[in-house]
């Protein structure tokens, strides 16, 4: 459980004295839901349902070069504590009178699984948090948003961040949005899946004002759904974008 006001900082090796010394490429800081597993993580006697929650945290909340990963909700823990949505990490506010905005940044959240409910890696409900410089990679979802599904009345931004290879088996491989507005900047989705419903890369509900700038969306796909790339179902402005062989 993340708490409102500490910051997390991950990649260091343990010999930095400043922030600014540390490698998050070589020193990998990983968060996992992987729980009594063998070396290889193949065998394992169970996987946390959540692997990071964050409930009314204030803007000064920094969570910054960590890998999230393992989440796997609704395979080994019968009675979820955090609900059916969401796998890698949770944000939320526990009442309408509570504001949760966190800053996310050089995040990696890859390989998180939700069998039970919407959102794969990263599920937001009602927070307000800054995502810059992040990759979403391999989550899966049951149901809606592969990456992240996003709900409530808070506005949602995304920028310079990575889509890649995230599937649901209904809306939103990449992104599900059910906000007023959400904004995508300088990002890339790439063979994200939606199957049943589509939106291989976004889906916009007709609740949301979406707005893209600056981005590329390739190979991204649907079976039987519409918007291989984006599903919009309310308004959109896209400018400056490719969108290519989707």
């Amino acid at each position: 459980m993340l708490v409102s006001g500490v910051s997390i900082y991950g990649g260091f090796s343990g010999s930095e004295t400043a922030i600014s010394q540390r490698d998050i490429k070589v020193n990998e800081t990983i968060l996992s839901g992987f729980i009594d597993c063998n070396d290889d993580n193949t065998i394992c006697d169970q996987r946390s349902d959540v692997v990071v929650v964050g409930e009314d945290l204030a803007p000064g909340t920094i969570i910054d070069g960590l890998t999230i990963t393992g989440g796997n909700n609704g395979q080994f823990i019968s009675n979820n504590v955090n609900g059916s949505n969401g796998a890698g990490m949770i944000l939320r506010v526990s009442s309408s009178s509570e504001i949760c905005e966190p800053t996310l940044q050089n995040l990696t959240i890859r390989g998180n699984r939700n069998i039970a409910g919407n959102a794969g890696g990263l599920y937001i409900s009602d927070a307000q948090p800054i995502i810059d410089n992040c990759l979403f990679t391999r989550n899966f979802s049951v149901l809606d948003g592969g990456a992240i599904y996003a709900v409530g009345d808070a506005n949602l931004a995304i920028t310079n961040s990575t889509f890649s290879f995230n599937s649901a088996n209904e809306l939103g491989g990449g992104i599900a949005a059910e906000v007023p507005n959400l904004t995508v900047e300088n990002c890339v989705f790439f063979r994200n899946f939606a199957e049943i419903d589509g939106g291989g890369g976004i889906f916009n509900s007709s609740a949301t004002n979406l707005t893209v700038r600056n981005s590329t969306f390739h190979l991204n796909r649907v079976d039987e759904g519409d918007g291989g790339a984006i599903l919009n179902w309310g308004p959109a402005f896209v400018v400056n974008s490719i969108i290519w062989r989707n």
